[in-house]
């Protein structure tokens, strides 16, 4: 595995926000310069993307998405809606009810999974 997916296996698994320190203290062989690098490719190409995010952290709300992408995520939302991968899934029980978003049975067909249990596992990226 290279570096760019090793970064991005830890952030994906984690709850919390990562900060570059504890990234070079679970990869010690990597410098802060190339991990740092990895969080830039990986900033690039997601935010192009939000399938895989919405499909582990189901139901999200759109502000934790964002905040997982360090992007605005309206357009990527929208157009996930448009191609039937992802829909509303209810709001939060929360101040101003924040609508939650996840995957579709479409979704599932696409990329031929049977039902969510069948994406791989965190540890299996590893």
């Amino acid at each position: 595995m290279d570096l760019k997916q090793a970064v991005e296996a830890v952030l994906f698994v984690s709850d919390d926000p990562v900060p570059l320190n504890r990234l070079h203290d679970l990869l010690p062989d990597a410098r802060p310069a190339e991990i740092k690098d990895a969080l830039q490719q990986l900033k690039s190409e997601y935010e192009s993307q939000g399938l895989a995010i919405v499909a582990y952290k189901q139901p999200i709300k759109r502000a934790d998405l964002e905040a997982i992408r360090g992007v605005q995520s309206g357009e990527i939302l929208r157009a996930l809606m448009e191609r039937r991968l992802v829909r509303i899934a209810g709001r939060e029980d929360a101040p101003g009810a924040p609508v939650q978003y996840g995957t579709t049975k479409e979704f599932l067909g696409a990329f031929g999974l049977g039902a969510l249990e069948d994406l791989p596992r965190p540890e299996e990226v590893k």
